[in-house]
């Protein structure tokens, strides 16, 4: 039995009778099993819902998943297990330049795996790549999805790089173009992209044969394929230490989604973090769907919580940390972020930097019980001085306000909030700050956020851009070309949200039912501005509650929280209701961390006649050979045929 197998059943069982603790005493026993790589191979082909509910190995297999390659990790930018059992795993990198993203898919299964692009989660409609290995060699077909079909593409847009079936585990590597250029196909798209995955126990008889049916292991998961989620490949320092804020072998409910918040206090002494990883201890069946950690800034003594974050309420101080500062993220997909060699963020000491709170979200798709998650992130500090100091500037909308005002039943609702040129004139020094990432920030309702950045009327690529945006996938994006803020630049932070499904108005604040359209951008160095937001100034909103007093549109006494019951469908409330958002008077902020103004709240118009960029990603043509930039069609043969007649015609 090979080295590397032994030590993966041994971590497997460790695994189960230390974190899950079971009785050491079976965990000794079953060490002895371990010396058998028949058990091993048979650990493999199970997944928990098919396992007995009894007896020794069942304590053992419902975890025996499948462990991140780590030469593909080291081959790829990125990499994600995209089942809750780990079953699955895919590896990806993307090459801007030269217009293709290259691919690692991973299954623990010996028949065919498949890898698809979803407009919305569902196979019908998705762009999908499928292949097996049979008698050492590898088949790939690019299909797309029809209702209840996979039939194989005319035009074959990707190409397979590599195969191999080993220990009952398949991998196959592809390339593909960022640009489709053909109808079957679907671009990858900037933002959260709906990503399925499939893998079967059998190889089809025939490639035309393939289908999935209720046998097929599958489902969806949201990554960001074109940035990734940051890069956790910099080395850290010689003199690095870490330390973890996770929350404790906690269980969550046994509901589909669920949200736990813990408070935690960060070390004393003056260090400067470098970087952070991800730590996902989930004992499986359940899925940490996104994880976030917010500063509670100059909060000294925060009140200890563990436990769900609501609906019950929960400490005030606590509550207040949720959606203000997020110092670290997690989404599926993410692998860590390292600053720059020459910057830091410091905490403890004289930093305002102490506390944090731990939000975690969970989707228990199968209600399972017993589940227990030590779920987190590590820190890399170190206490040598760094010569930049890191920071996070919030632009958007004001947190709290209620002129985000949505009105129900609409399919797209645009706003459109700014980061005054002003402001950044007078925080930015002459050299500019440099973008180290971007979190874009909204609730359910959100369907698209984006930050615009123009320089002296002239439009810029966007500084961050989602056209898919997911509430439920909340990561990090580290710029795809370095990026500056200089001193007079303008923000203007933009919005969509789809409200189809409501039926009463949404108002902006940090409550789940309510809205925001915040980014949160990590930069260096400090220059001490930390909230550049704005909002349609509150007289408008106060009138507009009057007005649809007076015009018994909404019931009540004219209130601003009077307008949840806005009546659209009354004579004049519609255009009432449209008047205001087109309003382009904006009261804007220019805030340090503890909110003290820099400059004058200011009384400014959006900017007009700057033409938003298409895209920020660079593509290629679609006249290029398909190998390498652009796309093109693959020509048949029969139209080789026609082409040679013409010209020995002629």
């Amino acid at each position: 039995m090979e080295e590397t197998e032994l030590q993966f059943w041994k971590d497997c069982l460790f695994w189960w009778f230390v974190r899950a603790q079971k009785p050491i005493a079976l965990y000794l026993k079953l060490l002895e099993i371990g010396a058998n790589p028949d058990c091993i191979v048979w650990c493999r082909t199970f997944t928990p819902q098919e396992l007995p509910q009894s007896g020794t190995q069942a304590f053992l297999l419902s975890d025996c998943a499948l462990t991140r390659d780590n030469a593909l990790a080291a081959k790829y930018s990125f990499s994600a297990s995209l089942d809750e059992d780990q079953n699955y795993w895919l590896y990806w990198k993307v090459d801007h330049d030269e217009g293709v993203a290259s691919f690692a898919v991973q299954a623990n299964a010996v028949g065919w795996i498949g890898f698809g692009i979803s407009p919305d989660g569902n196979v019908p409609n998705s762009d999908v790549v499928t292949g097996w290995v049979a008698n050492g060699k590898g088949y790939l077909q690019d299909r797309f999805a029809m209702s209840d079909r996979l039939p194989i593409d005319a035009i074959q847009n990707v190409n397979l790089t590599s195969s191999s079936e080993a220990n009952q585990v398949t991998t196959l590597e592809f390339r593909r173009r960022i640009r489709a250029c053909e109808p079957k196909d679907r671009d990858l798209e900037i933002g959260s992209t709906r990503v399925l995955w499939f893998y079967d126990a059998n190889d089809p008889v025939s490639p035309e044969s393939l289908n999935y049916n209720s046998q097929t292991k599958r489902g969806s998961i949201t990554l960001n394929l074109l940035k990734g989620v940051g890069s956790s490949k910099t080395p850290l320092p010689n003199d690095v230490q870490s330390f973890d804020v996770t929350v404790n072998m906690i269980q969550p409910p046994p509901v589909p989604t669920s949200y736990w918040c813990k408070s935690i206090t960060f070390p004393k002494k003056a260090a400067q973090i470098v970087g952070y990883d991800p730590i996902i201890n989930t004992t499986g069946g359940i899925i940490v769907d996104h994880l976030i950690i917010y500063e509670c800034s100059n909060i000294t003594n925060l009140t200890s919580y563990d436990g769900l974050c609501g609906p019950a309420p929960i400490p005030q101080d606590v509550s207040k940390c949720l959606g203000a500062v997020p110092i670290a993220g997690y989404a599926s997909g993410s692998e860590g972020v390292r600053y720059p060699p020459d910057v830091g963020l410091s905490f403890g000491g004289s930093s305002n930097l102490f506390t944090v709170v731990i939000e975690i979200r969970y989707e228990n798709p199968n209600t399972l019980t017993g589940i227990f998650d030590s779920s987190g992130i590590r820190f890399y500090y170190t206490t040598a001085s760094r010569k930049y100091e890191a920071a996070l500037m919030s632009v958007g909308h004001f947190d709290h306000s209620d002129a985000l005002l949505l009105a129900p039943g609409e399919k797209a609702i645009t706003v459109t909030n700014i980061c005054t040129s002003t402001c950044t004139a007078a925080t930015i020094p002459s050299e500019g700050v440099t973008v180290i990432g971007t979190l874009l920030h909204a609730h359910a309702t959100a369907t698209a956020v984006k930050v615009r950045h123009i320089r002296n009327g002239v439009e810029l690529p966007e500084i961050d851009r989602n056209d898919n945006y997911d509430f439920a996938y909340q990561a990090t994006n580290a710029p795809i070309k370095p990026t500056k803020i200089l001193p007079g630049d303008t923000l203007l932070t933009v919005c969509t949200y789809d409200t189809s499904g409501r039926t009463q108005f949404t108002f902006g604040g940090l409550n789940p039912g309510e809205e925001l359209c915040l980014a949160f951008i990590s930069y260096y160095p400090d220059v001490a501005l930390h909230n550049c937001k704005s909002k349609i100034p509150n007289v408008y909103l106060n009138n507009l509650a009057a007005e649809a007093h007076s015009n018994n549109w909404a019931p009540g006494s004219g209130r601003i929280s009077d307008l949840k019951n806005f009546n659209l469908s009354l004579p004049g409330a519609q255009a009432a209701y449209d008047k205001f958002w087109s309003i382009t008077n904006r009261t804007a902020e220019c805030a340090s961390l503890d909110d003290a103004l820099i400059i004058p709240t200011e009384n400014v118009h959006l900017p007009e006649g700057v033409t938003a960029l298409p895209t920020q990603a660079p593509v290629a043509p679609c006249t290029a050979a398909p190998t390498g930039r652009g796309c093109v069609a693959n020509v048949s043969l029969v139209t080789l045929i026609v082409l040679f007649a013409l010209i020995f015609y002629v």
